[in-house]
């Protein structure tokens, strides 16, 4: 009697054991089945993102924008100029550009950029002499320089989808109220490179921040100190 009750605990221990053992190689087996999908979707995932940037190559994407410009200017001439903050640094603009993805993570661009860009200069001088003896004087002027800008990019997406732009090139710039009243003495041609990232959202609209760093003399009596560097941050929509 007691022989048999062992013999029916030990089969109703082998028979639990057994589930337990099918029950763990049952989850071990959905576990590497769920394993092998995800790594095929993320697989496949991946394969689309690049079949989507090769499918990059030769496309031309335009983009029109606006630009909010921020133009720190220092310089010293021979009568003494110095830079000057003011509220008239901040201005606006506006402008157009071009890519040409010539590889699935590379492109060149070309823009068109009108911007008012304001200056604020103080001016030095000493006046006096003899009797009444000399007196040092400052006054500030405070100039909008309306500009047309032509830059010329490399633009480099390092994300497979694409969504970030890193820009290096070389910039012209026309001063076109050169004949102005303060703006005589300034030179209305000039270079500079741009340096910057673009980001794009959703689709359409992309934010692009650069700094542009004066190549040239803006000031005629500059005196080798007075190139014109500035920030320009931009909202554009992808056309």
């Amino acid at each position: 009697m007691f022989t048999t009750f062992v013999g029916k605990t030990e089969m109703r221990n082998i028979k639990n054991m057994n589930m337990k053992t099918r029950c763990f190689f049952l989850a071990v087996a959905l576990s590497l089945t769920g394993s092998a999908a995800f790594a095929q979707q993320s697989e496949e995932g991946a394969q689309v993102q690049v079949k989507d940037q090769d499918a990059e190559v030769g496309r031309v994407s335009i983009s029109p924008y606006a630009v909010l410009t921020y133009s720190p200017y220092s310089t010293h001439t021979d009568v003494g100029y110095f830079s000057n903050s003011t509220e008239k640094n901040l201005q606006f603009g506006a402008g157009i550009e071009g890519e040409y993805r010539f590889q699935a993570n590379a492109g060149v661009s070309l823009g068109v950029i009108y911007s008012l860009e304001g200056i604020s200069v103080d001016e030095t001088f000493t006046s006096g002499g003899g009797l009444i003896g000399y007196s040092n004087h400052r006054i500030t002027h405070e100039y909008v320089m309306k500009r047309l800008h032509v830059p010329a990019m490399l633009c480099v997406h390092p994300m497979v989808n694409g969504r970030l732009s890193l820009k290096v090139g070389i910039q012209v710039d026309f001063l076109l109220n050169g004949g102005s009243k303060g703006l005589d003495n300034f030179n209305t041609f000039g270079v500079t490179l741009p340096v910057g990232f673009s980001l794009r959202f959703g689709e359409s609209f992309q934010v692009d921040a650069r700094y542009n760093i004066g190549l040239t003399e803006i000031n005629k009596n500059s005196n080798g100190n007075g190139s014109h560097s500035y920030f320009s941050l931009g909202l554009g929509m992808l056309l």
